[in-house]
């Protein structure tokens, strides 16, 4: 059957109003994901946690770096994000010393751009590293984003940090 261009827009009214209401009952219910992979829709949600505080939340960098911390506040102004919302930590001291717990479901940090990190650190439990960690529990943590060369590998170079900076929650909620 063929519709209409006014009985199809009806149609489609209905459908969106039905779809607006089953999807807030279904967020207030804690059952959004499945509600989503019922109706195939899974992949339209963000698989990190989208809660932060926007005013005021930063952008961890972690990992061995290739460029000053001058230079990566510059790029973050050029990016449109202020440079007083990146924390870096590159020395591997503190790194492997850091307690990662304290980013878990952290509404103070947006993202976390990673470089080359020490496999073994604080609060990773059983995991193999502070990426596999966050990979495997993404809706736990802050965006994860991997700052990698063109070649893929994984480093934190002016180049990287740039394109990884622009994959940012942060970023993209600010150019939208």
């Amino acid at each position: 059957m063929v519709l209409s261009t006014t009985e199809l827009n009806r149609v489609i009214t209905y459908v969106y109003a039905k779809l607006s209401t089953e999807l807030t009952i279904a967020n207030r219910n804690n059952e959004l994901e499945e509600y989503l992979s019922k109706i195939g829709c899974k992949d339209c949600m963000a698989n990190h946690n989208t809660c932060y505080l926007a005013h005021s939340a930063k952008i961890l960098v972690i990992g061995d770096m290739s460029i000053d911390d001058r230079s990566v506040k510059k790029i973050a102004k050029k990016c449109g994000i202020k440079p007083n919302r990146i924390e870096i930590i590159n020395d591997y001291e503190k790194l492997t010393n850091l307690n990662f717990e304290k980013y878990r479901n952290n509404m103070n940090y947006s993202d976390i751009i990673v470089g080359p990190t020490p496999h073994k650190a604080k609060g990773i439990g059983g995991y193999s590293s502070v990426i596999s960690m966050m990979e495997h529990n993404p809706e736990e943590y802050p965006k994860l984003v991997k700052a990698k060369t063109t070649t893929g590998k994984l480093k934190l170079t002016a180049t990287s940090f740039e394109a990884a900076l622009r994959q940012t929650q942060q970023y993209l909620d600010n150019i939208n």
